[in-house]
């Protein structure tokens, strides 16, 4: 299955699938260069695989981990904070059906 490759780097960290036309995964993009990554989301609607547009706090904000049960509702978490920062904040996403939020 051919995978989205982001034309600015970065990667994809994790998948979640509800269902054969419905898949997430998530993992960050070089934006604003390689040193403030910012969220990548991708979504899988049994065809193709599009980019869904994420919201992104300051300083760096790459998806590490993501849960889905059902098709209208999916997770995604990550630290947040500048690279080598010593207290990084909690960065969670939640799909509501339409957007992240």
């Amino acid at each position: 299955m051919p995978s989205p490759n982001p034309a600015t780097g970065g990667t994809l960290d994790d998948v979640a699938v509800t269902s054969a036309s419905n898949a997430w995964a998530v993992g960050w993009t070089c934006v604003t260069g390689p040193s403030r990554p910012k969220s990548l989301i991708e979504r899988w609607n049994g065809i193709a695989w599009k980019r869904v547009p994420s919201p992104n706090p300051a300083g760096t904000a790459a998806l590490f981990s993501l849960a889905a049960a059902t098709a209208p509702s999916a997770w995604a978490v990550r630290a947040t904070g500048r690279r080598g920062a010593a207290h990084p904040k909690t960065f969670a996403l939640r799909w509501n059906g339409a957007t992240w939020q």
